[in-house]
């Protein structure tokens, strides 16, 4: 921990800072940390299963003699010349092989982890955060009674299965300092020593107008290390897949897993040119909507991943510093075409916002700056007015040097609020990036079909 002046705000965590609390409701936390013979467990379940599945290729193959060597031309080798036994071979491997990718299917969120030794969140390598998942069903209402049972018996069986829960591992990560955390959903999630629990960081700005236009001297050079540390920074991460991993992750699904292995009998039962048919239809829609998926990624990417360079007051300077380095109790100053990275209050000057993004709200938006009184500030309800949000652009500026009521500055400063997925349109972004599964009546449907 870094040692900072007495009367900085940064420097109690017990005054001005503070945990904003535990994981969402019903998330639950495990430590794991790795061991030799579960990585080689591991490992060798996908060899054993990459085997098996070459060995139902060899099957096929030797099915219309196309085996290499001195097998070649001649059908069903392997079997002693007999179709029966060969046939009856391939039925009960690919029913074992069905079996082994259903297993893996529904053993897959915790498979690797079932592999590690179990310990304290704080004391492993890895944290896995499992998370319920609140379906959302549409139109529930117009179900019919068949629909409604098999609604019933499905749900009871994900229960069952564990299939209602999401399970995400992440790595454990130290800071320079030593603090150890983990990223979860785009947000830092900082080891408390004395709850000896894992949580976000928030910082305790103060909600009087008074106690916000205090802190427009800005922030020193230690304060904004120590608070780096804890909040990380102000940049939300969105991985996009490369063409073959998005199409790895699209095949892992269970509906290509028995479209694919019911294809393969129409392979082996001289059936191939159905088989051929069915494969090329699902590959194309496969490539289809990989394609809008890896698109609609890019796009969010594009929104998401901000970063541009602004000028902050720190150690009594101006400095000119990329917003990915901006933490909750930096002033900037806000200049003309600028694009908000963080949720900011506007403590000198007035600003006209573009708040389309967010909104959708064509006509632009004039901001006005906090006063100089106790008056409670609430962003939900006047605060509002003096609140810039990320994501905004800003469509013009107007210092103000003379005022009775507000802070005079020949630049138009706002004091940081929150950074990263704390914001207002950091908020929006994770909503998009890990939403709850949506159930149409389509989808109801399908189950009875």
């Amino acid at each position: 921990m870094l040692n900072l002046p007495s009367d900085s705000p940064a420097g109690s965590m017990n005054t001005d800072s503070n945990f904003a609390g535990v994981l969402a409701e019903g998330t639950n936390l495990s430590g794991y940390r790795n061991h030799i013979l579960g990585t080689v467990s591991v490992w060798s379940i996908g060899v054993c299963t990459l085997l098996w599945i070459c060995l139902l290729g060899v099957l096929t193959a030797d099915y219309y003699g196309k085996l290499p060597g001195w097998r070649y031309g001649k059908d069903f080798s392997l079997a002693f010349e007999s179709d029966y036994l060969l046939l009856a071979t391939f039925l009960i491997l690919w029913g074992i092989s069905f079996i082994i990718c259903v297993s893996l299917f529904i053993l897959k969120p915790y498979l690797r982890n079932y592999f590690r030794l179990l310990t304290l969140p704080a004391d492993g390598q890895y944290v896995c955060a499992v998370r319920p998942l609140n379906e959302i069903k549409v139109m529930e209402d117009n179900a019919n009674k068949l629909q409604r049972s098999i609604n019933t018996f499905s749900e009871r069986l994900r229960t069952r299965l564990g299939r209602d829960k999401e399970y995400t591992t992440c790595p454990i990560e130290k800071t320079s300092e030593g603090r150890i955390y983990f990223t979860y959903q785009c947000t830092r999630y900082v080891f408390d020593e004395q709850t000896q629990q894992y949580a976000p960081y928030e910082f305790d700005l103060g909600t009087s107008h008074r106690r916000l236009i205090q802190q427009a001297d800005g922030l020193s050079g230690a304060e904004v290390a120590y608070r780096l540390e804890l909040v990380g920074p102000n940049f939300i991460e969105v991985k996009v897949p490369s063409i073959p991993a998005a199409f790895v992750r699209e095949f892992v699904s269970f509906f290509y897993l028995y479209q694919l292995m019911i294809l393969w009998i129409y392979y082996v039962y001289a059936y191939w040119q159905v088989g051929l048919v069915d494969t090329g239809v699902i590959l194309l829609s496969a490539s289809i909507k990989v394609a809008l998926r890896v698109q609609s990624e890019r796009r969010l990417k594009q929104m998401a991943e901000q970063e541009e360079t602004t000028p902050v007051k720190r150690d009594g300077e101006w400095l000119n510093v990329s917003t990915r380095d901006l933490v909750p109790g930096d002033v900037i100053e806000v200049t003309t075409g600028a694009h908000m990275s963080c949720d900011c209050v506007l403590l000198s000057g007035n600003a006209i916002m573009n708040e389309s993004s967010l909104t959708g709200e064509p006509l632009p938006i004039r901001k006005f700056p906090v006063r100089i009184d106790d008056s409670h500030y609430n962003v939900a309800e006047a605060g509002k007015m003096s609140t810039l949000f990320a994501g905004t652009v800003v469509s013009q500026v107007q210092p103000v040097t003379k005022s009775t009521d507000s802070l005079e500055s020949d630049r138009v400063l706002a004091l940081v609020r929150f950074t990263g997925t704390m914001s207002d349109k950091g908020q929006l972004v994770r909503r998009i990036l890990f939403p709850n599964p949506i159930s149409f009546i389509f989808n109801e449907q399908m189950r009875i079909v």
